[in-house]
């Protein structure tokens, strides 16, 4: 047993997951790996070196392709803040941040891995910094975190790190996997009815997603460092403005024909029927805008 990283309650015993056993917290209802397995080495450090190896136009043609999302994302924020500075922390190929430096935002990268930034870069012209202790404290009105903190060891250190360089009045939002989802909740009842198993489906794995979260456990995140809540919502696979039908999350909106019947069933069909408990934190990822106090 182990306390939770965010509230610092003791976890509660929730099943295994990938082989190592899940921990969930009653107070803020974080799931989490202890400490030993959390404090391994990352397991996606090859992530980005296909990009690295292409053809610059497919690159951009992947851009064009996801540009209608983005330009959504940012117009939803343009609604939220009136100073345009952004720092995209985690912020992969950059196509978030080419597409709302067209739409008149000063950008900011920070990017770790080598193979995405140099894609970020040298192909998209994107500002991109590995060294976040050099960027400059309260210089940004949007701080954007998707994808990242559920790959995160100490989530209360990271976050309050990644919230200093968001002035006061300033939007921070973050995407996640939703631990709760209506699918692989609904597999984890199946196989427990009928095998009495401890094993849990979820959007976890040594290596990779070393925390689950969903709507309640990121919101008291946000709220241990003093954030406010704006609005926390789930979405699934059929958002436009967030994760339209067949976007593999990296590079591109891909076509149905482009699968075979397994992977149809196997990933795309329950990231679909997530559809069904959106409104009811079941959905495939949760999303929340938080708002940094005025001094």
């Amino acid at each position: 047993m182990e306390n939770c990283p965010t509230c610092a309650k003791a976890g509660i015993e929730k099943g295994v997951v990938n082989g190592e056993v899940v921990l969930v917290c009653p107070h803020c209802t974080l799931w989490f790996y202890n400490s030993e397995v959390r404090g391994r080495p990352s397991s996606d450090e090859d992530w980005y070196t296909d990009p690295e190896s292409v053809a610059p136009q497919y690159i951009r043609s992947c851009l064009e392709t996801m540009k209608p999302t983005f330009q959504r994302q940012i117009t939803e924020l343009n609604n939220l803040v009136e100073e345009r500075q952004v720092l995209d922390v985690g912020c992969g190929l950059g196509f978030f941040l080419n597409v709302a430096a067209s739409e008149g935002w000063e950008t900011k990268g920070f990017e770790k891995n080598i193979h995405a930034a140099n894609v970020a870069q040298d192909i998209l012209n994107i500002s991109i910094t590995n060294e976040f202790d050099k960027i400059s404290d309260e210089s940004f009105s949007v701080v954007r975190l998707s994808h990242i903190l559920e790959h995160v060891p100490n989530p209360l250190e990271f976050l309050s790190s990644a919230i200093s360089k968001l002035r006061p009045g300033g939007i921070s939002i973050s995407i996640a996997p939703n631990a709760n989802s209506f699918s692989y909740s609904a597999i984890t009842l199946l196989r427990k009815l009928a095998t009495k198993s401890n094993r849990i489906t979820a959007p976890m794995s040594p290596g990779h997603h070393i925390l689950g979260f969903n709507r309640l456990s990121l919101s008291k995140l946000y709220e241990a460092v003093s954030m406010q809540p704006l609005k926390v919502f789930n979405i699934s696979m059929g958002s436009q403005t967030f994760y339209p039908f067949f976007y593999d999350g990296l590079m591109t909106q891909q076509k149905i024909t482009d699968f075979n019947l397994k992977t149809l069933l196997k990933y795309w069909l329950p990231t679909f029927v997530d559809n069904v408990g959106n409104g009811f934190g079941g959905g495939q990822w949760v999303v929340g805008y938080f708002k940094k106090p005025l001094k």
